[in-house]
């Protein structure tokens, strides 16, 4: 908390649930993914999410 203004990282999408390991990428298109905007402190390493669905 040092008080550093917040830079945006990117979206990324986060994996729910289990891991299909034989089955690749094909499995992942079944799977549920969740998406965050990334923001993060360049000095301390603070890292905040915001959910991307829109209320």
């Amino acid at each position: 908390m040092c008080k550093t203004p917040l830079s945006f990282a990117g979206t990324y999408k986060f994996h729910e649930g289990r891991r299909y390991g034989f089955l690749g990428n094909t499995a992942e298109l079944f799977v549920k993914k969740r998406a965050f905007d990334v923001y993060e402190c360049p000095k301390c390493g603070k890292v905040e999410l915001y959910s991307t669905k829109k209320k």
